[in-house]
């Protein structure tokens, strides 16, 4: 009796607990805009976990059609689910969900992997928290949604998170899968306010800019209307009727700001006898950032120990995202990070975030890293000293538009251990620059685009520190070099202040212009697209008026015919001295050469420019060659199979891949057998269809259901063959044995 009384309350306690973990999660899928359904949608979803502590749990997800069922569903892998508001989405899961096509119908899964979205219909979308340790349902939610006929609304660009400035033209890019309709489409931003995603800021906040009846699917924003100001950030979208797409959100910058994570090797300092890295944050922003990620794609991180007030989420073995509440402070400690040891450099990047890590802008720092070597004897004694050969740091005053240049050397000037240095740039808008001079130590890649040195006792580099006001008045600067000094530990990165004064007016030279993204001189230029497969891409072209110019600089850009096109031509454009603008030339190629000649005429001084022509070229080009790669290659083993008790069937994946690289020509699997002997084959591929290269594949299941004993066949197996156009293996037909054998 009190055996069974024990195991009542132990199963009451069960419950209760599940029950709790059950009330204590909030699963909410977020709706996607009117019309529109991507795969992506399966794992946007917040999950508020008021359980009050972190548990590790995986999402499932489903999509039916009403007509034709459940089309799809997917698993993740188990993520942390901390304590208070979790907002997931597909880019913050550690690895890609697995996903199952379960349609008869291909059309679902040639839309959902080529495209990423459904196709028309109507959906009901549900996901499940299903707890890692149990595998019990902590919560759930379900969506309905219906995808409209002739295609579907996508953002391209910028994309969600992207951060700009003032200063640079704003493109908005979409695309709709179909025709451009009878309407138009309607572009529409808001500014985004502190706490409001970007979907309720269109819904609920007064709109900033809207242009209706736009017949292309791309949009400058036009100088004439509302700028966007300095450190705000915006949501928008776009229409078609009543169809809606996706909403991204941009993030305007205050110009000339910039934000850098700097990682400075740590030799020879208890604990740190590995391969480990200080970190700290160096730059001028004034914005919001409070979270940086951090991936270390060919060497995993072992430890990261952070100062107060941080806080890290490993994803991964070779990613890390860190964060707080507040933004970063510029020139403050983060902490340290360790990997494995490597005597290789080897790559990290980093990418920042404004809203703890729901969204990174890039493109990504890239920095390269080289381990520091073992210290042989434990801690070491490592002091840097400053010492200006000629001049300081104080420049005096100096005539606008002239420069004068002091020498400085930083020496190891400690008896054991070696000294790591990482100049790190001015700021982007700074009267002062550096450059190397020499070095009798050891130069290494630091955080790229920056130069390291590795300085053993007694050894030294020397740089020329410059300064050229274009102004009258007091500059200063602070030089920042991270470094692992024992004498300057708590000083990491060192700054070194820097100050002058400009005397004058600066004088100018008439009107300059000056183009990026272009090659050759005057007055041969060229934009070369080289070989590009039978799909379109882009080239952005930078037309300066030089900071030195005397007046306005302008300009006329003309069109361009096919397979080339500009974004913005017949127009005349005025830039001040230093102010510039964006082109982006599109180049949809055919097969063969194509040469186009772009005229931009202009006012600037040299002749040459005056009349502007450049050359712009590409060839398209396509593959010759199909490859095709079988996974399993030559046999299904399905074992021993049971004629009377469950399992009755087995079954086995088999998958056909398009292997060719880059742009080579489809690949097609014909009049493959629906059933060989006790062997039944479904798939979601149709007979013949086209998969193209690189990396399309075909699934197909094969299902054993046998009805005798023993093996089947003369040789205990049966051949499965289909016929295939590839030249690798040379075709036309490819066999696969399927082996298995009925057991009592």
């Amino acid at each position: 009796m009190k055996k069974n009384i024990l195991t009542l309350i132990l199963i009451l306690i069960f419950l209760t607990l599940e029950s709790n973990a059950r009330q204590n999660f909030t699963v909410t899928l977020k709706m996607s805009p009117p019309g529109t359904l991507n795969t992506s949608d399966f794992w946007n979803v917040t999950v508020i976990n008021n359980s009050g502590s972190d548990l590790s749990c995986y999402l499932t997800g489903t999509a039916r059609e009403d007509k034709d069922g459940i089309i799809a569903k997917g698993t993740t892998v188990p993520v942390l689910f901390k304590k208070g508001i979790n907002n997931i989405k597909i880019k913050d899961l550690p690895k890609t969900p697995d996903v199952e096509y379960l349609s008869s119908d291909s059309r679902y899964k040639e839309s959902l992997i080529r495209q990423g979205k459904f196709p028309s219909g109507k959906y009901e979308i549900c996901v499940k928290v299903i707890s890692a340790g149990t595998n019990e349902e902590l919560g759930s939610d379900c969506i309905n949604q219906e995808v409209s006929e002739g295609g579907i609304l996508s953002l391209i660009s910028p994309a969600d998170g992207e951060q700009t400035d003032t200063k640079t033209p704003v493109i908005f890019t979409w695309s709709s899968g179909g025709k451009t309709p009878e309407g138009g489409y309607t572009l529409k931003i808001c500014e985004v306010m502190k706490g409001q995603t970007s979907e309720t800021a269109l819904e609920n906040n007064r709109t900033f800019y809207e242009m209706s009846e736009v017949k292309t699917s791309t949009l400058k924003y036009p100088n004439s209307a509302k700028a966007f100001e300095e450190g705000k950030e915006y949501a928008w979208m776009v229409k078609a009727g009543n169809a809606g797409s996706n909403v991204h959100r941009l993030i305007i910058l205050p110009g000339g700001q910039t934000i850098n994570l700097v990682l400075t090797p740590i030799p020879c300092q208890a604990p740190f006898l590995g391969c480990c890295f200080s970190m700290s944050i160096i730059g001028n922003s004034t914005f919001f950032i409070n979270s940086f990620k951090l991936t270390s794609s060919s060497n995993s991180v072992t430890s990261v120990n952070l100062a107060p007030g941080l806080w890290e989420s490993q994803l991964t073995t070779g990613e890390i995202v860190v964060k707080k509440d507040n933004p970063f402070t510029m020139g403050s400690s983060i902490g340290t990070i360790c990997f494995a040891q490597s005597n290789a450099p080897f790559p990290v990047s980093v990418m920042w975030s404004t809203n703890s890590g729901a969204a990174f802008f890039g493109p990504p720092d890239l920095i390269t890293l080289q381990c520091p070597a073992p210290c042989p004897t434990g801690n070491c004694t490592i002091d840097m000293c400053v010492d200006w050969i000629t001049g300081s740091g104080n420049f005096g005053t100096v005539q606008s538009g002239q420069s004068v240049t002091n020498q400085v050397k930083i020496s190891n000037c400690g008896t054991t251990g070696d000294l790591y240095i990482s100049p790190l740039f001015m700021q982007a808008n700074s009267k002062f620059s550096y450059s190397y001079v020499s070095t009798t130590g050891t130069a290494y890649a630091s955080n790229t685009p920056y130069m390291g040195y590795k300085l053993s006792a007694g050894q030294n580099v020397i740089f020329d520190v410059t300064f050229s006001p274009t102004a009258a008045g007091l500059k200063t600067e602070t030089w920042f070099i991270a470094q692992n000094s024992s004498n300057f530990i708590t000083q990491n990165p060192y700054p070194i202040p820097l100050s002058g004064t400009g005397t004058g007016t600066m004088p100018c030279n008439g009107i300059t212009l000056k183009m990026t993204g272009v090659t050759g001189t005057d007055p041969n230029y060229l934009i070369d697209f080289g070989s590009v497969c039978l799909n379109t891409v882009t080239k952005i072209i930078q037309i300066k008026n030089a900071p030195t110019s005397c007046n306005d600089l302008t300009f006329t850009p003309g069109s361009l015919g096919g397979p080339f096109s500009v974004n913005a031509s017949g127009s005349q454009y005025t830039k001040n001295p230093g102010d510039y603008e964006n082109f982006t030339i599109t180049y949809t190629p055919t097969i063969g050469l194509s040469q186009q000649t772009w005229v931009v005429p202009n006012n600037s001084d040299n002749p040459n420019l005056s009349a502007l022509t450049i050359t712009v070229k590409g060839t398209g080009v396509t593959g010759t060659i199909t490859n095709m790669t079988v996974a399993p290659p030559a046999i299904l083993n399905f074992g021993n199979v049971s004629l009377t008790s469950a399992p009755l069937t087995k079954t086995k994946i088999f998958k056909v891949t398009n292997s060719t690289p880059g742009c080579g020509p489809d690949l097609h699997l014909c009049a493959w057998p629906v059933t060989v002997g006790p062997y039944t084959i479904t798939s979601n591929y149709t007979n013949c269809s086209p998969l193209p290269a690189p990396g399309n594949y075909a699934e197909f299941l094969v299902t054993f259901d046998p009805t005798v004993l023993g093996g089947i066949g003369t040789a205990n197996y049966q051949l499965f063959t289909f016929t295939h156009d590839a030249t690798n293996p040379i075709g036309p037909t490819y066999t696969i044995e399927l082996r298995g054998k009925g057991t009592p």
